[in-house]
């Protein structure tokens, strides 16, 4: 739920128009998943059990959750 909360958002405001990122599949995909791994241990993320989606990398950052992905967004949009 919290992956499409974060899509619904992105769709509704144009996000994909104005703001450039890539989305990447994590559960059916080995290579993205590893990916996925990879920088959410760049960010010091526990990955003990796993990494939590939706996850999103600006290049510095770590966001985990829809909510802070969602106001990076809505900040990106201002």
């Amino acid at each position: 739920p919290h992956c499409k909360n974060v899509d619904d958002f992105v769709s509704a405001n144009g996000v994909r128009d104005k703001v450039k990122f890539q989305e990447l599949e994590v559960y059916n995909n080995k290579a993205n998943a590893a990916l996925l791994a990879a920088t959410a241990k760049k960010c010091k993320v526990d990955t003990s059990a796993g990494v939590g989606v939706p996850f999103f990398f600006d290049g510095t950052n770590c966001l985990q959750g829809d909510q802070p992905i969602i106001d990076y967004f809505q900040a990106k949009l201002k």
